[in-house]
């Protein structure tokens, strides 16, 4: 949330002080506003003037057009990326790079609960974009709905009449499913990760 304050904080604020940044995201922190910015700018939403807190600008930002570095996508709800448990649908949207996106493809977003993903890089709070597919290659991450109902971020591996669906983390243990039982619904393509205050 404080990435998105701060985004839609620049978009209304040319060249704004430290202290109006801080208030902006709810923080008086100076580590907290760094972490922000760095994560901001190497996501290449924002530029940065070495030595100049000033020098803050963002990266062509336009929500109308996507050729102007953002695209608005579906926030569909919430997924495990532990033990699956049920989609829930929220009327929200997340906006993305729109260099994380291909032309003729539909895209959704989905906010991740739990660890088992974590060697993956995708942890629990981070919000991930998806290419909305029914199939899926052998080594991809998705989000898959097993019988209709549970959906779970895993590694996708099909072999033979049996599917893999295998975590990141030592931790749990890889689920193994008749193929007829998993639906894909979407293919991995970024995420978007939130810091604390």
């Amino acid at each position: 949330m404080q990435e998105e304050k701060l985004l839609e904080f620049l978009k209304r604020n040319d060249s704004p002080k430290q202290s109006e940044m801080k208030r902006a995201i709810g923080t008086k922190s100076n580590a907290v506003l760094y972490k922000v910015l760095d994560s901001l700018e190497e996501q290449g939403f924002i530029k940065r003037s070495k030595g100049r807190w000033r020098g803050v600008s963002l990266v062509s930002y336009d929500d109308d057009t996507a050729e102007a570095g953002w695209t608005s996508i579906p926030l569909l709800g919430i997924v495990a990326a532990g033990h699956p448990i049920e989609a829930v649908l929220t009327p929200e949207k997340m906006s993305v790079p729109s260099t994380m996106l291909k032309p003729g493809h539909d895209y959704f977003a989905l906010e991740v609960r739990g660890d088992s993903m974590i060697d993956e890089k995708i942890l629990d709070g981070d919000r991930i974009a998806l290419r909305q597919s029914n199939t899926a290659s052998n080594g991809d991450v998705v989000v898959a709905l097993i019988d209709g109902e549970n959906a779970t971020v895993k590694t996708f591996r099909k072999s033979g009449r049996k599917v893999q669906l295998i975590p990141a983390n030592r931790d749990f243990e890889t689920i193994e499913v008749d193929a007829d039982r998993v639906t894909i619904q979407g293919v991995l393509v970024g995420l978007v990760r939130h810091y604390e205050k």
